[in-house]
């Protein structure tokens, strides 16, 4: 069970709690590849019944007081025994998810509203393009079974030229 799971298993987010989630750790990074915090996003299925998953969660680590942390960007890799606070839940329909980059390990979030973020994938590197082709997987799914996660944007008109 991911961290995200267990925070959602913890009895706070009881209509969550048995959801089935795919998670993964990650850094957002600016466009030119500079880190700004670390992320834990998944995406998960707010019923088991559903056949796909419909609802995209972010989640940071807790915030330590500054007389504890005197780091100045964040820790690479999870903290055993860090606790996550899950800051964005959102429906699927709301965001969309694109491979930004697959040598860097990176994604392109934008959600409805027009804010766009980069999550670059943070595991370890034995597990890095296995855990990516995962994802990569997933947003194949989302983009052609699920009509419905184009919703929000016009789809271009395709026009043939005559020979």
């Amino acid at each position: 069970m991911g961290d995200l799971q267990k925070l959602l298993a913890s009895g706070e987010y009881h209509e969550l709690k048995n959801c089935p989630v795919f998670e993964s750790n990650f850094v957002q990074v600016t466009k030119s590849g500079e880190v700004a915090n670390r992320v834990t996003m998944g995406i998960a299925a707010s019923s088991s019944a559903l056949e796909l998953p419909d609802l995209m969660l972010l989640a940071r680590p807790v915030a330590y007081p500054k007389d504890i942390c005197t780091c100045k960007r964040p820790r690479p890799m999870l903290v055993p025994g860090e606790q996550l606070q899950l800051t964005v839940l959102l429906p699927l329909k709301f965001v969309r998810i694109y491979i930004h980059s697959r040598t860097h390990h990176q994604l392109k979030v934008k959600l409805a509203s027009g804010r766009l973020f980069y999550l670059q994938l943070l595991v370890h590197p034995s597990k890095l393009n296995s855990v990516f082709g995962q994802w990569i997987q997933l947003l194949y799914r989302l983009h052609m079974c699920q009509p419905e996660y184009l919703s929000y944007y016009p789809c271009p008109a395709v026009t043939r030229r005559s020979s």
